[in-house]
């Protein structure tokens, strides 16, 4: 096998995935809007139901890439400190997303990695005491008495 033909064995469509995850979760360019779980799931729903509802492969790619923008561009009226961030996420979006095939994995992203992470980043505590308070509960509740010394030791 030519060394060519390796890369491009390489170079899949789900390539993307990792740079769209890091587009949308990187705060000093372009805003961290990938933390907002409510504004991925607008734009997966408004993305899949324009694919539901058009035939033609090229208007539901247009279609697509001019929601996105819409969505974003409306967020971005809602924070004025984001707005050059959010301009620059929609621009490089739309610059990464050149195909059909990116935009449905656009879509796996935002709906089986960052929604994901963010519903598990919420439920880690954000401080040692409510951490302390947790483990000690639940390792009281497994261990019973015999666990006390532990907790205490802890």
């Amino acid at each position: 096998m030519k060394s060519i033909e390796f890369l491009d064995q390489l170079d899949n469509k789900w390539n993307n995935v990792y740079w769209f995850a890091r587009m949308l979760i990187n705060t000093d360019k372009y805003g961290n809007l990938g933390k907002n779980s409510k504004l991925l799931s607008t734009i997966i729903t408004s993305l899949k139901l324009i694919s539901l509802e058009n035939k033609n492969p090229h208007q539901i790619f247009k279609l697509q890439k001019e929601t996105i923008r819409n969505i974003l561009e409306e967020k971005c009226k809602k924070a004025f400190t984001k707005q050059n961030r959010v301009q620059r996420l929609i621009t490089d979006l739309e610059f990464q997303i050149k195909t059909q095939i990116d935009m449905e994995v656009f879509i796996v992203t935002c709906e089986n990695i960052m929604i994901p992470i963010n519903e598990v980043i919420s439920r880690i505590p954000n401080d040692d005491k409510e951490f302390t308070l947790s483990f000690s509960k639940s390792f009281l509740d497994k261990e019973g008495e015999k666990g006390l010394a532990t907790v205490i030791n802890f």
